[in-house]
């Protein structure tokens, strides 16, 4: 009967590490909420009739002295940066400078389009200077002209893809904008917490195996036999193992709370 016991706990292990390798780190803002839940079905009301409910910021912050947000080629390298995330989030709002300037084009000449002409252009910042006073301006562009940002409304993709658009993003502003000029940094609430998700399942899964390591080299102190130690390693590894296999199959995210009672 050992041996069978054995077989079969090692057949379990083998099969339970497959299923470990495809758990995937997955946190959607929602999640640990009940679809009965008001508060989510007006969020998912908003996502599915208007175009999305998690915001994505990108800050921006002008590096070059003699130049501002209103700087044609600055603007231009903005406008690439708001095509791109257009393609690759679709969001169903944007807001950011290069979009005000096709607004303001589009009152002129009907078109909402960025001028290529940098005689509309100017005519086009010409009256948006005029207003920059004004709170809706200063919402978005710093009185200096030297800082704002790009806000959108995305779908709640989950942090596994949106971690993927924003390596995109980030390598398309590395390679289309000018750096020593432009800075632009992806920032904002739900990106916060994306990284605080990230850092806390990290943690939790370094702590769970410092903590049997520790414990394992303890009952070897202790005891002073190896045997003691497998004693306490397989009944202590051994259901950690089954419950990553079985979270993997079943394709259960690995997200804060998820990892947290998989460590208990």
């Amino acid at each position: 009967k050992g041996k069978v016991i054995a077989l079969l706990t090692c057949l379990l292990v083998i099969v339970s590490v497959f299923g470990l390798f495809k758990i995937v780190p997955d946190q959607k803002l929602l999640d640990d909420l009940s679809d009965k839940e008001p508060v989510k079905q007006d969020f998912l009301f908003f996502e599915q009739h208007y175009g999305g409910i998690r915001p994505l910021e990108v800050d921006i912050s002008i590096k070059d002295k003699s130049k501002t947000v209103w700087n044609y080629e600055v603007m231009k390298q903005l406008n690439a940066v708001d095509s791109f995330v257009t393609q690759t989030y679709q969001p169903g709002f944007l807001l950011s400078p290069a979009m005000m300037i096709k607004s303001v084009n589009e009152a002129y000449d009907g078109d909402f389009i960025f001028p290529n002409d940098t005689a509309d252009y100017n005519r086009d910042v010409k009256l948006i200077i005029k207003n920059k006073h004004k709170k809706e301006f200063k919402k978005l562009v710093t009185t200096d002209s030297k800082r704002s940002h790009i806000s959108a409304k995305i779908k709640d993709f989950g942090s596994l893809t949106v971690d993927k658009y924003n390596a995109l993003l980030t390598d398309f502003i590395n390679k289309h904008t000018d750096t020593s000029a432009v800075k632009l940094t992806i920032t904002g609430t739900t990106n916060l917490i994306d990284l605080n998700n990230s850092y806390l399942v990290t943690n939790t899964m370094q702590g769970l195996g410092t903590g049997i390591i520790v414990l394992a080299l303890l009952t070897l102190l202790i005891h002073r036999s190896l045997k003691m130690v497998l004693v306490f390693l397989i009944p202590n590894v051994v259901p950690l193992l089954i419950m990553a296999g079985i979270m993997g199959f079943f394709h259960i995210p690995l997200k804060a709370s998820t990892a947290i009672f998989f460590s208990i």
